[in-house]
């Protein structure tokens, strides 16, 4: 505001030149603090986007996978070669280079078949035994066996894959009844299994091969460079790691660019606002101690904290090149109290940064304190200027209509523009290249989405008891599918437990199942068929000694699939369930809560964006409550805190509005950059102008907003989204600061907007500021410096 504050307007004595050496220390030691921590604990850099889920919900343990897709602008011409064996081709190749290094994404379909042809009778459920009873009779067994031999003699017999020899009754449309009962083996969605376990898109020429999340990256690199040579194939590794992996190494590249720009913007905006070189490179040092002694106690540097790392920069650079005449105690009470609304979140890094923020705002004022010198003629002086007469003059109608007319305006606009917006989850953020991305639309569209698939799991004491139970666990989560889940992923679809197998052992029993099948094997030799080319499905319905139990499916050939789902932990062995949902809906958390508890980041994806609403509503007003505290505290005047609260309000609800009307992403990644921009706007209000038409609230901003103009120039869309917003709110901030303070400070005070705060000894501080600068005047210069007639006016 233009109103000199009382708690700035007094002249600041310098330092004692008995704490010179006191100074030096303290400095040498924040500088040597700085080096040694980074040098025992350097910052963490991670390419994860999940940093804001919660820790269990994280995807650590997920298989990389190899995503082979035919090149089709290789596969032309003379050399045109059929995508089915090409793919083929391939995975072979692959299966041989990495042997034991491949995890099966699927149940295998060989294994499947197997396991079918041996336990197919005990897997039908019992509700389905009278339709068994119904095609076990002799007419219909009759039918059955003159179609297949119709089909036979059909010159397209072979088209649809027709394999009557393991199913010659087409009995498995009863086991496949129930929809999700076989995971990728009956559901018709965007892949199916091959032989050994791999998928196959159904719509594409696209392969995907899982791997051991052991697997050594460089290898594999190297192996499908080598493949992708001799076959006109493309070979990605993606999967949760692979995609961190490309974010860590593009992040690494971007970071040491950021900084340079980040601080060769600071430093040219401090030197053309001070006339002062060297006062823009002590407050770049400052700024650079300063974050480098916490930086290493901080959350790791990923996409989304690095920007608010980034802010914490240009902060300190600000808070370091502002005279100290020229900020007030409250302004910087403000900005180091600017994120500590984040603590009411559930958000790790933001609690983090919450309290790291203002011990990097405390430890740049303590530095500024350490390497303050004498003013100097070239740099503004540190001792405030003399209230003008004009600042005491109440403001002009005009500028209170002017102050009215934007505060009503920017709230209405945001009242009508804010009623409805949409929310995009962190998991969404943009950071990466545009290779990346394709490919990881490539993986959602043809085989599923990873950040959709959440995890039920249920304990035991053995691997057999789990696997035992886990049809029980199972079976809620089949209800899901349809509108909430696309597929259900569990070993429990080809188990079962003991009191299930006894009921459908006694229900069998019942059907004379060994009659009906001598029967079926005298219609087919009657009919010209062989009756040992069917034993599989022959075998298989009348060995019913055979149960799926356990034990069974470790040792067969889905035994490598179901130990994908696995695991050990303190003596307990945890069995995993996975659904794929359809969305990541909030709506279906109350339904995917009443059947258990599940995990994973499309459950933190919904609970974010269930919240949102409310958690940016409590953000707002606690930040808003916060500034309005901290002014009436360090001004006690309530026209004050109010006006500084309003103005800050003003400049979130513009932000908001920009967010919104722009369509940038509105998430949990927004919330810092909000809480800067309101209390920066904020603690604007409590700077006092300096003299000579300089505008140190302008400055302060400026400073601060290279940040987010260091941020533009990465070119990623998620940092160009937040740069701009930060930018724009500083902007605002300062236009709520310069010419809506004013004339709101006046209207609620109902003329001169001015503040006459007693000082620590209950006196005016235009008094108190008057003798003050009359001992200035007649106390001697210093040695070397001007006397105050030879002192050169402020530029």
């Amino acid at each position: 505001m233009d109103s000199t504050p009382a708690s700035t307007s007094t002249a600041r004595k310098e330092p004692p030149p008995a704490l010179a050496p006191l100074r030096a220390l303290l400095f040498a030691c924040a500088v040597l603090w700085s080096i040694w921590a980074n040098a025992t604990r350097p910052p963490v850099i991670s390419g994860a986007i999940d940093s804001l889920h919660a820790d269990i919900d994280r995807q650590r343990a997920s298989p990389s996978m190899l995503l082979v897709r035919v090149d089709a602008s290789r596969n032309t011409g003379a050399a045109t070669q059929d995508p089915d064996r090409v793919l083929d081709r391939v995975a072979v190749r692959i299966a041989d280079e990495f042997l034991d290094a491949r995890v099966p994404l699927a149940p295998p379909a060989a294994a499947v078949e197997g396991w079918l042809d041996t336990h197919g009778m005990y897997l039908l459920p019992i509700s389905s035994h009278p339709a068994l009873a119904q095609r076990l009779e002799r007419e219909p067994m009759e039918a059955s066996i003159a179609a297949i031999r119709a089909r036979l003699s059909s010159p397209v017999h072979g088209v649809g894959g027709l394999n009557p020899r393991r199913d010659p009754l087409s009995l498995q449309p009863l086991l496949f009844g129930e929809r999700g009962a076989m995971s990728y083996v009956d559901m018709d969605g965007r892949a199916a299994a091959t032989g050994t376990g791999d998928l196959r898109a159904r719509h594409a020429d696209s392969l995907l091969i899982g791997l051991r999340g052991d697997a050594d990256e460089v290898r594999v690199r190297e192996i499908a460079a080598r493949v992708s040579e001799s076959d006109p194939v493309r070979i990605d590794l993606v999967g949760v790691r692979a995609q961190d992996g490309r974010r860590r190494r593009l992040l690494e590249e971007l970071l040491p660019r950021l900084a340079l720009l980040l601080l060769s913007a600071g430093i040219a905006a401090v030197a053309f606002a001070q006339r002062s070189t060297t006062h823009a490179l002590r407050a770049a040092a400052i700024s650079i101690v300063s974050v480098a002694c916490i930086a290493p106690f901080g959350p790791p540097l990923d996409p989304l904290t690095t920007p608010v790392w980034c802010a914490l920069l240009g902060t300190c650079v600000a808070v370091s090149a502002c005279p100290p005449a020229r900020r007030s105690k409250g302004a910087v009470v403000l900005v180091a109290a600017a994120l500590s609304p984040l603590l009411t979140l559930p958000y790790p890094p933001w609690h983090d940064m919450a309290w790291l923020w203002p011990a990097a705002i405390s430890l740049a004022v303590t530095l500024r304190w350490c390497t303050r010198s004498a003013p100097s003629s070239r740099a503004a002086p540190d001792v405030g200027p003399a209230p003008s007469a004009s600042l005491a003059q109440a403001p002009s109608f005009a500028t209170r209509a002017r102050a009215v007319a934007i505060c009503v305006g920017v709230f209405l606009i945001a009242s009508l523009t804010l009623q409805r917006f949409d929310v995009t989850p962190s998991s969404s953020f943009q950071f990466g290249s545009t290779r990346a991305h394709e490919i990881e639309r490539t993986v959602a569209r043809e085989f599923f989405v990873a950040r959709n698939i959440v995890r039920f799991e249920s304990e035991g004491t053995t691997v057999n008891e789990v696997l035992d139970r886990s049809p029980l666990t199972l079976q809620p989560l089949r209800a899901l599918l349809g509108d909430i889940a696309n597929r259900a992923d569990s070993p429990g679809s080809f188990v079962l437990p003991g009191e299930l197998l006894e009921s459908r052992r006694r229900s069998l029993r019942t059907l004379n199942i060994d009659e009906k099948i001598g029967d079926l094997r005298e219609i087919l030799r009657s009919q010209g068929f062989r009756d040992e080319a069917f034993n599989e499905f022959l075998n298989g319905a009348t060995e019913l000694r055979r149960f799926p139990d356990a034990t069974a499916a470790l040792e067969s050939g889905l035994g490598e699939w179901i130990r994908r789902f696995i695991r050990t932990e303190d003596e307990r062995v945890v069995l995993t369930h996975e659904l794929e949902l359809r969305r990541a809906d909030p709506a279906f958390l109350p339904t995917i809560a009443a059947v258990g508890t599940a995990r994973g980041a499309a459950i933190s994806t919904m609970i974010e964006l269930r919240d949102f609403e409310a958690s940016l509503a409590k953000l707002l007003l606690t930040q808003l409550w916060i500034i309005t505290f901290v002014v009436w505290a360090s001004t006690r005047s309530m026209v004050e805190a109010i006006t500084a609260g309003l103005c800050a309000a003003g400049t979130l609800a513009a932000v908001l509005v920009l967010t919104t009307s722009a369509r940038f992403s509105m998430g949990a990644p927004l919330f810092p950059v909000l809480m800067i921009c309101g209390a920066s706007a904020g603690a604007i209000t409590q700077i006092q102008a300096a003299g000579g038409g300089r505008s140190w609230k302008s400055w302060f901003c400026v400073w601060q907003a290279s940040a987010g103009l260091a941020l533009l120039s990465t070119g990623q869309p998620g940092w160009i989204e937040l740069g701009l917003t930060l930018s724009f709110g500083l902007v605002v901030a300062v236009g709520f600061g310069r010419f809506v303070a004013p004339g709101i400070g006046a209207v609620l005070s109902g003329g001169a907007h001015t503040r006459a705060s007693p000082t620590a000894h209950g006196e005016p501080a235009e008094q108190e500021h008057g003798r003050d600068a009359e001992r200035a005047a007649a106390a001697p210069p210093p040695e070397g410096s001007a006397t105050p007639q030879e002192e050169e006016p402020p530029p």
